[in-house]
């Protein structure tokens, strides 16, 4: 078992190995062998009676110098950290570079000014086809319509030639929605024709999804570099974690860096930074919905740690504030007023949370619905700040323990559980940013899975 803290980046793991007769946790009365893996440290104090702290076993301590996921490493060394974010900045720089060259390419770089010379044409239709191909694929789909609309100049057959060589707004429905109701639409033999012109892999699809690739390549670094500062027990960079979370740029974690602000105790900074994704985020339905009950639960716990006040002492006005959150269907604000009415005021949902938009585009992020692989629980949402709610696929059939261990093993807390339960929520808001281990009995089987404070 550790001897010292788990590790990081900096410290390696010590571990004390018992003998033979002695149990894995050393409670046993045979005395335990301490291996240190020295790293020019000293020898640590153990405070085990009768301990032999061995001086030749430097190289017998195989653990890594950062504690791992699988094969998956969680904690970043300073090297790991570097090499990632010299990675990330590559990706980044390259994905500027493609989105400068498709904007200095679409429409010349001048959407305005190529609509203006398709509708102000002089010349015959012949050479503005001729003109407009050696364009394409890169006419943004205002341009397209205007070719569409110079019905009296180009004839059908041109029209379609231009349109067929822009593949990548053909697969915009809106565009033949606007071919189809036009003053003059395409035949169905033309538009069968655009159809499959959409399939089309041009220069300007190969540079759109070499962009696709790198954010997706960028997102799973930002992951990466998140997951690593998060499962560092021995600190908690906000700063850092911040950075990483921007650089996902996601709905979620947008709201995730607000949580920080409160965590920090900066409440101005977070309710400034609430209201600022609210003004530059083009919500669709599902996530402006989750925006507001977000805002609306966030604004009134900054009221309450303002007025020094905790979740358990809210007045019947804020009750019905909260109430109403935890009815919206909003994802995991629902999650969590719901979470805080259960605990404090023996509120009861038994129906299944709705977590419908939690996460975006069913995409991973800060706070996503994670479901254990051939696991009969989930557990929402996590990462986690100061609620998390287990949910079992099925109701209970004995009476269970759930019990709650850190990464060094020692078990926090426990909740007895009763026949006929199919969801508990428990309230972390006092532990410290981590990674957690919960384990139960469900139906003879063992059930172990992991959870993520991130405060």
């Amino acid at each position: 078992m550790p001897s010292s803290p788990t590790g990081n980046a900096i410290r390696s793991a010590g571990n004390t190995f018992s003998h033979l007769y002695s149990d894995f946790r050393n409670l046993s009365s045979a005395n335990p062998v301490v291996y240190w893996h020295t790293q020019g440290e000293d020898v640590p104090t153990v405070n085990l009676l009768n301990t032999y702290a061995n001086p030749n076993a430097v190289n017998a301590n195989t653990c890594p110098d950062n504690f791992t996921d699988g094969d998956v490493m969680l904690v970043l060394s300073p090297t790991e950290m570097n090499d990632l974010t010299t990675d990330y900045a590559g990706h980044r720089n390259e994905v500027n570079n493609f989105l400068q060259q498709l904007t200095t390419s679409i429409d010349d770089g001048d959407t305005q000014a190529m609509i203006n010379k398709i509708n102000n044409w002089g010349g015959t239709s012949k050479e503005l086809t001729t003109d407009l191909l050696s364009t394409s694929p890169y006419f943004s789909r205002g341009a397209l319509e205007a070719v569409v609309d110079r019905s009296g100049l180009l004839t059908d057959e041109q029209r379609h030639d231009v349109l067929a060589a822009n593949p990548v707004e053909l697969r915009n429905a809106t565009l033949f929605d606007y071919i189809a109701n036009s003053a003059a639409p395409l035949s169905s033999s033309y538009l069968n024709s655009l159809e499959l012109a959409s399939e089309l892999f041009l220069s300007r699809s190969e540079i759109e999804g070499e962009i696709s690739a790198r954010k997706a390549t960028m997102n799973y670094l930002a992951g990466k570099a998140l997951k690593s500062t998060l499962t560092d027990t021995l600190s908690t960079d906000y700063a850092d974690i911040r950075t990483w979370l921007q650089r996902k740029g996601k709905i979620e974690s947008e709201l995730a860096i607000a949580e920080t602000y409160i965590a920090e105790g900066s409440l101005d900074i977070a309710a400034a930074y609430i209201a600022n994704i609210g003004s530059i985020w083009n919500f669709g339905a599902s996530d402006l919905e989750k925006y507001n009950q977000f805002n609306a639960i966030k604004t009134l716990q900054m009221q309450l740690i303002t007025a020094g006040r905790s979740w358990a002492e809210l007045d019947s006005t804020e009750i019905v504030e909260l109430t109403n959150i935890a009815e919206a269907e909003a994802g995991f604000p629902t999650a969590q007023a719901q979470g805080i009415l259960d605990f404090f005021y023996d509120y009861s949902y038994d129906i299944p949370v709705d977590l419908t938009g939690a996460t975006q585009n069913s995409e991973q992020g800060n706070v996503d619905l994670s479901k254990n692989k051939e696991s009969s629980i989930t557990t929402y949402p996590n990462p986690a700040n100061d609620w998390i709610t287990f949910r079992f696929d099925e109701p209970l059939s004995s009476n269970t323990e759930l019990s709650l261990s850190n990464l060094k093993g020692n078990v926090i807390a426990s909740y007895k559980l009763e026949a006929g339960q199919q969801e508990h929520r428990i309230n972390t808001s006092d532990y410290p940013v981590g990674t957690y281990f919960y384990q139960l009995i469900i139906n003879g089987e063992n059930e172990i899975g992991k959870v993520v404070l991130i405060k």
